[in-house]
């Protein structure tokens, strides 16, 4: 339910006369006539956080305009977009609200498109019937008899909404009775202060919610809206613009990150050292790099802050078994033609990279393009390659290595390891398309003699001969338990030497003799699960402590149709489970293996009685020993060598971090990083969340623009009241808040605390009072210090553009609070808040009667 209206004074100096002499009524929204030009509702007031003002615009200022302008130059503003707000401030008694469109941007006119266009919020808005309805709530609509506007020669007819001029400039040229204007400039100026004195009114009138904006800062509205791509993109060019020019700032000035050794020995606290894992070199960087660098980079900038001697190196990874021969094969077959277009590069460059040093010749210098781009705060003299192009780094590992042979500490020795039969070598992560971290998985395989006199005639080229099926198992203790082998795949394997060809189903009904089974002879018998890539698509059957086994069995025991099917003979599948382990307790599968194995005792065989978790190497020992079974390993999953068709795909596909600072620009994706998360988890970039960060930061910036081209605006003196004293705690507050979560390396929690915290804090400030000059400075002092680490492009713009300071912001040193915070204070505006919350409940409930602004509809 919307609160009540209450009347609203005139803007009007003069009340309008009617006839007799009268005083002319003034009009509320329930005695204008109907048929007149409606104006908007006032926003609801409603929600918890209420920070958001509503502003009411004055059209006094047409009465101005008017009598500044000679009737021809009138009337071409009556011609004009502007007629509806002309001949509304024409009339008596009419006041109206404008929705606020948070952090306004310059506000200047443009033509585009033969429409003519403002910035509202960032926003670009085309001053069109329809998109004026939108971005005001005033309905672009003229009387019935009036002539439609010539819309199509706007560009001509209406060039003097070009002016470069803003607000401030044009009324000091409206107060200046003595400068001649032109036609053009009174037009200029006539039509800019119609748009910002009423359009962008600046009288307070009452808080709203931020939901009713977070259009403005929800990228995925804001592109909804008919505006919206093309306002985005004029952001997302501003930022990367500003972005750009930051890199080349901090470019001119690389001093401040060069580390040198001090005179005095340092004292705790006075030197920092972080280095990050060298990426290797086989391609651009790409965002995964960037996620786990930013963290080193952030610590390191807010400790130079600190004023600390920051030593940051960085080094590129360019060792590695890249042959010749595969380079050679990799060109030929793969790279040329599908990643020219990707690394930008043509096939004769390409060709190059059959030298394995063309490798960090090209990839190294473009790496550390990209992060000087990205902002990091390195020290490039220490820069450098693992390899023996580098004889200093080189040296260092060759004493390295032998250092800690002679110590005992390294020894050279052979290990299984993943391996690529492409190249001939070891296949390392780096050389991987997929399957990065996957380690061998050790099997044992079960030697299950074949038991039959003679073979089957799939087996017939091996009469004669000892035949095996050899089972692949985790868990040889089990084997005491095996009623039956499971096999099914259909799908032949190929082997390097191959005597014939099999499926499982081939092997259906194959007598066994198996070591440690209880049974004799057991049976291989069909099992739809069973995987021909997952150890040798043979399994052994142990239904006593494998559910999976179990339910097999009990399939094959109790369905007739699916033995028939599979031409499976009763004899074959057995009947009675041999218990092999004593459980305390049962749950799913996954707690019954673990309990098995940490709790489990044996219940038959020669360790009966013994712990699972003593015996299993022992037993796995016997057996391989014995040769009833070999050691077999396998991936634990599916790996895939750069050499394979599948290695371009997995190139392509990867976002880089020189593509998301053209998308996004650095200063969009650091920020991104930063909201990322903290601690170990895996790294989660958003794009919604750089767009976003697009749109809060250059709204950030309009605002400051604005404070400070109106500074002298500002209430001047010491800090004094409640508002003051309240908004200078919160910067105390979050001061030290950052400054710990900065120390504890949360900077995420550093974002919330020195950014969007603060940023609450000042919205709440600006709403309460006039804002007192002195601390509006040290505020936006402030929050470019602490937003530096994370931020430094912006905070560079920011103290260099805007606060007109010298030097570099990452040698302004820590921000110092004024006195220590006062939880007290804190606790005690909250409750403030929180009532005045609750009483504008009340109030839009209408359990209250209270007389409020009338609006006019």
């Amino acid at each position: 339910m919307a609160p009540k209206k209450d009347k609203v004074p005139s803007p009007s100096s003069k009340p309008a006369k009617s006839g007799g002499g009268k005083q002319k009524k003034k009009m509320s929204a329930r005695n204008y006539p109907a048929e007149s030009i409606k104006l908007p509702k006032l926003v609801d007031i409603s929600g918890d956080a209420s920070k958001v003002v509503c502003h009411y615009s004055n059209l006094l200022y047409v009465r101005i305009v008017a009598g500044e302008l000679t009737k021809s130059e009138f009337k071409r503003l009556e011609d004009s977009p502007l007629n509806p707000i002309v001949k509304l401030g024409m009339r008596e008694g009419i006041n109206f609200s404008g929705k606020l469109f948070q952090f306004m941007m310059e506000k200047r006119v443009e033509l585009k498109r033969n429409m003519m266009w403002f910035t509202f919020a960032s926003q670009l808005m085309r001053f069109s019937e329809r998109e004026f309805f939108l971005t005001t709530s005033l309905p672009f609509a003229a009387e019935e008899n009036a002539a439609p506007l010539d819309l199509l020669r706007v560009e001509t007819k209406y060039s003097w909404m070009k002016s470069e001029k803003i607000f401030k400039d044009l009324i000091a040229l409206l107060q200046d009775k003595k400068i001649e204007r032109t036609e053009c400039e009174k037009l200029s100026l006539a039509s800019l202060i119609l748009v910002e004195g009423i359009i962008l009114g600046r009288y307070t009138a009452k808080i709203i919610a931020t939901s009713s904006l977070q259009e403005v800062l929800n990228f995925e509205d804001y592109i909804r809206k008919p505006w919206g791509k093309i306002g985005f993109e004029f952001l997302r060019t501003q930022i990367v613009k500003m972005s750009a020019e930051g890199t080349k700032v901090v470019g001119r000035r690389r001093r401040v990150f060069l580390s040198e050794s001090r005179k005095d020995p340092p004292k705790p606290g006075e030197k920092f050292f972080a280095t990050f894992p060298f990426p290797y070199m086989n391609g651009y960087l790409h965002i995964g790099h960037a996620f786990s660098l930013f963290k080193a980079d952030f610590a390191s900038a807010y400790h130079r802050l600190r004023g600390a001697n920051v030593l940051l190196p960085f080094g590129f990874h360019c060792t590695g078994g890249r042959s010749r021969r595969r380079l050679r094969i990799l060109v030929e077959r793969f790279i040329s033609g599908r990643l020219c277009g990707s690394f930008g590069l043509s096939d004769g460059e390409i060709a190059k990279f059959q030298d394995p040093y063309e490798w960090l010749r090209y990839f190294s210098p473009v790496a550390v393009e990209d992060l000087r781009a990205y902002g990091l705060g390195c020290d490039w003299r220490r820069s450098f390659v693992t390899t023996d192009v580098n004889p200093f780094f080189d040296a260092f590992v060759r004493w390295q290595m032998r250092k800690l042979k002679s110590m005992g500490k390294i020894v050279k020795d052979l290990r299984y390891t993943i391996f690529s039969p492409f190249d001939g070598q070891p296949c390392a992560d780096r050389d991987r398309a997929s399957g990065e971290g996957v380690q061998p998985q050790e099997y044992t395989l079960i030697k299950m003699e074949v038991a039959v006199k003679p073979l089957p005639l799939k087996l017939g080229p091996s009469e004669g001969k000892r035949v095996f099926l050899a089972a692949a198992t985790l868990r040889p203790e089990t084997m005491y338990g095996q009623t039956n082998a499971w096999n099914f795949s259909k799908t032949p394997q190929k082997k390097p030497s191959c005597l014939v060809e099999l499926t499982g189903c081939d092997l259906i009904g194959l007598p066994l003799r198996s070591p440690l089974a209880a049974k004799e002879i057991i049976y291989a018998l069909p099992m739809l699960t069973v995987l021909a890539n997952k150890g040798t698509g043979i399994v052994t059957s142990v239904p006593s402590d494998a559910p999976d086994d179990y339910m097999a069995l009990q399939d094959l025991i109790s369905k007739p149709d699916v033995r028939a099917k599979y031409g499976v003979k009763d004899e074959w599948v057995p009947s009675d489970i041999v218990p092999v382990i004593n459980i305390p307790g049962f749950g799913d599968k996954r707690l019954t293996y673990l309990k098995g194995f940490t709790e489990g005792t044996m219940l038959i065989g020669e360790f009966a009685g013994r712990k699972v978790q003593e015996i299993k190497p022992i037993i796995k020992t016997k057996l391989v020993e014995s040769g009833e079974a070999i050691l077999y390993r396998q991936p634990e999953n599916p790996v895939m060598s750069r050499s394979g068709d599948e290695c371009v795909v997995a190139l392509t596909d990867q976002w880089t971090l020189r593509q998301a600072i053209e998308e996004f620009s650095a200063t969009a994706t650091r920020f991104s990083f930063a909201d990322a998360g903290d601690g170990l988890g895996d790294a989660s970039f958003v794009f919604e969340t750089a767009n976003a960060a697009i749109l809060r930061l250059t709204k950030e910036l309009t605002w400051m623009e604005e404070v400070l081209a109106a500074e002298s605006s500002l209430r001047t003196g010491p800090p004094s009241t409640y508002a003051d004293k309240v908004f200078e705690n919160d910067m105390n507050i979050a001061i030290k808040l950052t400054e710990k979560a900065y120390k504890d390396c949360l900077f995420r929690e550093a974002l919330k605390n020195g950014f969007y915290d603060l940023q609450a804090a000042r919205d709440e400030y600006r709403l309460s009072c006039g804002m007192n000059h002195d601390l509006i400075l040290t505020f936006m002092d402030v929050q470019t210090r602490l937003i530096e680490p994370i931020c430094p492009h912006f905070a560079e713009y920011v103290w260099r553009k805007l606060l007109k300071k010298q030097g570099c912001v990452v040698k302004a040193g820590w921000p110092t609070t004024s006195n220590e915070p006062d939880l007290v204070l804190k606790g005690a505006n909250k409750y403030l808040q929180d009532s005045i919350v609750s009483m504008i409940k009340i109030l839009s409930r209408g359990k209250l009667e209270s007389e409020r602004p009338c609006i006019c509809e």
